[in-house]
């Protein structure tokens, strides 16, 4: 990757300053006097690569949220980007134009592996980096190759880190020793590899054991069969054994049944018919009793009525009206009916009267009458006509 312009838009002390890079060149330098700018630049350069820290210090000119870095870059395979970086939580890469957002992998094919850490420990030594890597070199004692790798990567003593790997080592493993877990793991293995050549088997013994076990799981499952053979047998006894109550309930039923042999067979209704009619009977057996108990009533009540005499001896006739109350009560509600047929009959012959000569009446009629009518003795002329006159 190769930076061909660093935009500085609002960052430290810089407001809207370029800086352009020769893409052919493959080492620049920028000089500049104390307090130019020149550690704020390279600040700026990781953060526009890695995004802007929450509280960063570059902050004293501008607001936090005003800050702004942009540059443009070029990769190995000749793809170029120009981008802004905003401080802000998320959503900070954004195109040239600083307006819409681009995703946070727009940068990988860039960068590659390398995260903030490697970068600043690798391409971003500063002031304090380059000082103490000088203090490593006055200390190394020749080691010049150790010095030069951690002044280069930024990393703690190698001499250091090595001394500590080879006490470690001591700890694991020491030639001739007993007690270092290497050594104590190497016994146990010598140990095991022993008892393994110990009990390994001979050739004949390896086929003996086969056969032994070919005939031990022959056996195995001639076992098996039979048990499955006897688990069978065992459910089936267990099944009669269930039944054998139902069995002897069978016979009981069936001895009944024999004993029956000439009783004639039933319609397939014969229970329904029997339910009902023992419903009936039950019911005019209840109905029996309720008789009864009216009876018993109005025997009480009729030993406490005092009847005369000659209402008692007037009964046949009491009984006689009392058989001629329907016929009396019918002719009363035909009354009505006869009457209104009888005003039909008088306006008919009155009508009739009138035709044969005009203004002649019923009664008039019958003074002209040729033959003497005699009518009953109880009859008499009320403007009503008898239903059987005596001639």
């Amino acid at each position: 990757m190769k930076l061909l312009s660093l935009d500085l838009l609002a960052f430290g002390v810089f407001t809207a300053t370029r800086l352009e890079f020769d893409p052919d060149r493959p080492f620049q330098v920028l000089l500049g006097p104390n307090a130019a700018g020149k550690s704020t630049a390279l600040r700026a350069i990781t953060d526009l690569l890695f995004g802007i820290p929450a509280r960063t210090t570059d902050n004293f000119l501008h607001r936090m949220d005003r800050l702004r870095l942009g540059a443009e870059l070029a990769a190995a395979d000749g793809r170029r980007l120009a981008f802004v970086r905003r401080k802000g939580n998320r959503g900070t890469l954004l195109d040239a134009g600083g307006k819409a957002a681009l995703p946070d992998a727009a940068l990988r094919p860039f960068l590659g592996a390398i995260d903030r850490t490697l970068f600043t420990s690798m391409f971003g030594l500063g002031h304090e980096a380059l000082r103490r890597g000088a203090e490593d070199l006055l200390q190394a004692g020749g080691a010049l190759g150790e010095s030069l790798f951690e002044a280069a990567g930024g990393t703690r003593s190698v001499r250091a880190v090595l001394a500590t790997l080879a006490a470690e080592a001591d700890v694991l493993f020491k030639k001739g020793a007993s007690i270092p877990t290497v050594n104590a793991a190497i016994g146990r293995y010598n140990e095991a590899r022993q008892a393994a050549r110990q009990a390994a088997l001979a050739g004949e013994d390896y086929l003996a054991l086969e056969q032994v076990l070919a005939a031990l799981a022959t056996a195995s499952d001639a076992q098996r069969q039979e048990l499955a053979r006897l688990d069978a047998e065992q459910r089936k006894l267990e099944r009669v054994q269930r039944n054998l109550p139902r069995l002897a309930a069978r016979d009981e039923i069936l001895v009944e049944l024999r004993d029956l042999a000439g009783v004639p067979d039933l319609p397939a209704e014969a229970r329904e018919e029997r339910l009902a009619l023992l419903g009936r009977r039950h019911q005019r057996a209840d109905q029996a009793l309720r008789d009864e108990a009216e009876i018993a009533r109005l025997a009480g009540v009729l030993q406490g009525l005092d009847t005369p005499q000659a209402l008692l001896d007037a009964a046949g006739e009491l009984q006689r009206l009392n058989e001629n109350l329907g016929a009396v009560r019918k002719a009363n509600a035909d009354q009505p009916k006869l009457r209104a047929e009888l005003a039909a009959l008088r306006d008919t012959t009155e009508h009739l009267l009138a035709e044969v000569r005009g203004g002649l009446t019923l009664a008039a009629a019958a003074v002209l009458l040729p033959l003497r009518v005699i009518f009953a003795p109880s009859w008499a002329w009320n403007g009503t006509i008898p239903t059987k006159p005596t001639i």
